[in-house]
C-alpha cells in the first residue's frame, strides 16, 4: 500500500478514535462524573483508554489490513497485547500534554485533549506501524 493512503486511513480512523475520546471525556465531565472534584482527570483517562480499544478495531480491519495474515485468535491477542503496550506509551504522552495544556495554558479541557491526541498520534503511528502491524512488512513506516 502507497504511504500516502497508510497516512490518510490511519488519519481518518485516528479521528473516528478522537471523536470516540472527546465524546467520553465530555460524558465524564459532564454527566458520569460531575460531582467529583477530579472528573477532568478521571474522563481524560477513560477517554483513552476507550479510544485505545476503538483505535486498535480501526486499524487492524482497515489501516493495516493488507498486513495481516490468517494467524487465528492468538496472533490478534498479541497484536492487541502490543497495541496497548503501543497505547500505553501514546495515552502518558496524550495524558501529560492535555493536563499541561489545560493547567499551563488554561485552555478549555477539549482543548488540551484534543492538543494530547494529537501528539500521542504520532508516537502511535510510528510505534504501531513497527511493532504492532509490521511483522514481515517490506514497506517503511515514515
Amino acid at each position: 500500500m502507497a504511504r500516502s493512503t497508510r497516512m490518510l486511513k490511519f488519519g481518518v480512523a485516528g479521528g473516528a478514535a478522537a471523536l470516540v475520546n472527546l465524546a467520553t471525556v465530555w460524558l465524564g465531565v459532564e454527566r458520569i462524573f460531575r460531582s467529583v472534584p477530579s472528573a477532568t482527570e478521571i474522563s481524560v483517562a477513560l477517554g483513552i483508554m476507550v479510544s485505545i480499544c476503538a483505535s486498535f478495531f480501526f486499524h487492524q480491519f482497515w489501516t493495516w489490513a493488507d498486513r495481516i495474515r490468517p494467524q487465528g485468535g492468538a496472533a490478534l491477542v498479541q497484536r492487541l497485547a502490543r497495541y496497548y503496550a503501543v497505547g500505553a506509551a501514546s495515552a502518558a504522552v496524550q495524558w501529560l500534554v492535555a493536563m499541561g495544556v489545560r493547567e499551563g495554558l488554561g485552555l478549555h479541557y477539549l482543548v488540551a485533549s484534543a492538543a494530547g491526541i494529537g501528539a500521542a498520534a504520532v508516537t502511535n503511528y510510528v510505534a504501531a506501524g513497527r511493532w504492532v502491524f509490521g511483522s514481515g512488512a517490506s514497506e517503511s513506516v515514515l
